[in-house]
């Protein structure tokens, strides 16, 4: 009776915590679209498994965003003091380089300089001057604003366009903390009823309680890891055309006329230029088909030279033939006559 009665209560206590965690860790919904690389993460120190690393140092600049962030976070069982905000920063760029090369070697020592990397580069040619490179650099958010004023500021492009903005994900971020905490709790809980369990039925239920909770703390492991390299990270956008004159907006319609007239004229110096390399680097087919034509000319000129002496000397026999003819018929009408 006694152990009817210890299995009794251990199944309650199986059930209830399975109702507790399909009300805490069983949304499966919560999904993100977010996804990149955590390389260094935690050699840095960033990365943070427990809601610890969320705590502020300096909460005076918190203001009213900062109290409703801690009071949640307090709600939440989870975070004890105020918690550093988590900004998302991303920005684009595009320029303008008379020195094409000189400028994207610039570019990479600078995404190094602040120890960022590049995701992603790819590099179009429109033709024997015109380059075209697009660049996803990762950078370091303490780095963001210094590396796109180090950008703008260099002498090699001019800056045609920029822009960044910011995401705040840090209620997200708490809200998967929480769920990450509560799973952990349940699982320590399971744990502990395990140990006693002596029903095999009912400890493969547990098990298969607890093979769900690991499945979602995982799950909740990896927005959370995505989080940290978004956050830490910050992702800009470049696009670096190649051109010989730098477009400017003109202020006025002489500085208009100058600009047209200057493209202008580097326009036809591109395409003299563009014709000299494809001339010189074609001289040998050139030659070939030169000699080739010349040929095909000089035998349809013998050609039609012949044909033409050949039709004269036709024409001169006849005329000579007619003429012949012409004669005797004269001469036999004169005999006639005569007699």
């Amino acid at each position: 009776m006694k152990k009817y009665l210890k299995n009794s209560i251990i199944m309650a206590l199986v059930m209830m915590l399975a109702v507790s965690f399909t009300a805490c860790g069983g949304s499966n919904g919560y999904a993100s679209d977010m996804s990149a690389p955590v390389a260094n993460m935690k050699a840095e120190g960033f990365y943070a498994s427990t809601s610890s690393d969320f705590i502020s140092k300096n909460s005076s600049s918190r203001g009213e965003y900062g109290k409703t962030i801690e009071n949640d976070a307090a709600n939440s069982g989870n975070i004890d003091g105020p918690i550093e905000r988590k900004l998302i920063k991303n920005g684009s760029m595009s320029l303008q380089t008379k020195s094409f090369d000189q400028f994207v070697d610039y570019v990479n020592e600078e995404v190094a300089k602040v120890g960022g990397y590049l995701e992603q580069s790819s590099m179009n040619n429109s033709g024997y001057s015109y380059r075209h490179m697009s660049m996803v650099a990762r950078i370091p958010q303490q780095y963001f604003e210094t590396f796109i004023e180090n950008m703008s500021n260099s002498s090699l492009a001019t800056v045609q366009h920029k822009s960044s903005n910011q995401q705040d994900i840090t209620e997200s971020y708490i809200d998967a903390l929480s769920h990450v905490s509560a799973l952990e709790i349940e699982q320590e809980r399971l744990l502990e009823i395990l140990k006693s369990a002596d029903n095999i039925e009912y400890i493969i239920r547990i098990e298969d309680k607890l093979a769900d909770i690991r499945q979602n703390l995982a799950y909740y492991d990896s927005i959370i890891r995505n989080y940290d390299s978004l956050v830490y990270y910050s992702t800009i956008s470049i696009n670096i055309d190649e051109v010989l004159v730098i477009t400017v907006e003109p202020d006025t319609l002489g500085s208009r006329i100058a600009n047209e007239f200057e493209a202008d004229i580097q326009y036809i110096k591109d395409n003299i230029e563009d014709f000299i390399v494809w001339f010189l680097g074609n001289i040998i087919s050139i030659l070939i088909w030169v000699a080739v034509i010349c040929g095909c000319v000089i035998i349809i000129i013998k050609y039609i030279k012949r044909r033409k002496a050949k039709t004269a000397e036709i024409l001169r026999k006849q005329y000579e033939a007619n003429k012949a003819k012409a004669l005797e018929e004269k001469a036999c009408e004169d005999g006639n006559l005569n007699e």
